[in-house]
């Protein structure tokens, strides 16, 4: 599939990106707050400099991340250098089951924010799912757009629906699908 150009592609529209921006903000802050706790409580100099300097750097590119991408909440890297300067703090202060966990954080947070698009294909649809998803015409009952919502309706039963971005002939597509499956099946 992935070889040929898609019939049609549609954008599915992410409505958890706010719940993963609070997420994000809220372990950013907690990092902050030990980083902080860290530089207050630590005995050695070092330590208690590379903490305070972490939490601060930390501070400051949430902040500026959080002002230059206000309106675009969707951004990929929005919350990275919150995850990832913390993760070098705790990396230098030798606490990497910590740095691990940042930065398995950052890469899902990444893949998070990823733009969902939907592929149809002659002999099936990609579906933005971790990995990609193969659905072949053949497992389909029915597929159908209708006032922005993507129905697809298994023949086992289950159902997915998913709010799509762009505008399209709605007619026009519910007619490639239906030809589709028609050929499917």
């Amino acid at each position: 599939m992935p070889d040929t150009p898609a019939d049609y592609t549609f954008t599915i529209r992410n409505d958890k990106i706010r719940s993963y921006n609070r997420i994000g903000y809220l372990l950013i802050i907690i990092n902050i707050l030990f980083l902080l706790l860290v530089a207050i409580k630590a005995n050695i100099d070092a330590v208690k400099r590379y903490a305070l300097i972490g939490g601060l750097l930390t501070l400051f590119w949430v902040l500026l991340g959080f002002l230059r991408s206000y309106g675009d909440h969707n951004s990929r890297m929005r919350l990275l250098p919150g995850y990832l300067f913390p993760a070098f703090i705790w990396f230098q202060l030798s606490w990497y089951g910590v740095t691990i966990a940042l930065v398995v954080l950052a890469v899902l947070d990444y893949l998070a924010r990823r733009p969902l698009i939907l592929r149809c294909y002659s002999d099936g649809m990609l579906y933005p799912s971790l990995p990609e998803k193969k659905i072949l015409w053949t497992e389909l009952e029915n597929v159908v757009l209708k006032d922005g919502l993507l129905t697809i309706d298994y023949k086992d039963n289950t159902m997915r629906q998913v709010n799509i971005d762009e505008d399209v002939a709605e007619e026009v597509f519910n007619a490639y699908a239906a030809e589709r499956l028609g050929m499917a099946g």
